[in-house]
Order: C-alpha cells, then sequence, then structure tokens
C-alpha cells in the first residue's frame, strides 16, 4: 500500500522539477530569440570589456557600436540612455548602463 502513494507522490515531483527545469531554459531560450542586445562601447574600457565577456560566455549575441569611431551611435546612445558614459547595453526596452552583473542575470533569466 505504500509503494502505491509512494509513485504518484514521485511523479508528481519529477514532473514538477522538470516544469521548473523546462520554464527555467524556455524563458531563457526566448530571451536569446526576441531580445536584441546592443552594447555601446570604447575599445580600451575595462568594464566593456566584462560585458562582452559576459554576454559571449552566456551566448548570447549582440551589436557592438565603438562610440569613440562612430559619433553618430554615440549621439544616439545619448538619446537613448540620456547618459554619456560607457558600456550602455539595451536589452529590449530595458536600459543598463555599466556592467552590472546582477541586474544582467536578473534581465536574462
Amino acid at each position: 500500500m505504500l509503494n502505491l502513494f509512494n509513485r504518484p507522490a514521485k511523479a508528481v515531483f519529477c514532473c514538477i522539477i522538470f516544469y521548473k527545469l523546462y520554464n527555467k531554459y524556455a524563458r531563457s531560450f526566448i530571451n536569446n530569440l526576441f531580445m536584441s542586445v546592443t552594447i555601446y562601447t570604447i575599445q580600451d574600457n575595462i568594464y566593456c570589456r566584462m560585458a562582452k565577456k559576459y554576454f559571449d560566455e552566456k551566448k548570447i549575441t549582440y551589436n557592438e557600436y565603438d562610440i569613440i569611431s562612430d559619433i553618430q551611435k554615440a549621439v544616439e546612445m545619448e538619446k537613448k540612455a540620456k547618459f554619456v558614459g560607457v558600456p550602455v547595453i539595451l536589452i529590449g526596452r530595458k536600459t543598463i548602463i555599466g556592467f552590472d552583473k546582477k541586474r544582467l542575470d536578473k534581465i536574462l533569466d
């Protein structure tokens, strides 16, 4: 009799675990698929390198614009972020100024 109750409980437990894992990876996949990532950078800035490394490690594609070599992109960045400084990261409609790993994780997971 005890085994009959354990099997359904195990099945329910497995379903809950599967759902949670699936939900986490499905959200991550959808975020990567539909959210465009743009990074405004300058060449020799450590925070810009950290941001690019973060996205490379997560295998997230991004558009990078060097605001020193492309003045139009610098003006565009200033209009969107209302801030002059790097990196400026745009993920969908969200703007992150600087490299904030915790905030990036929250947005992307």
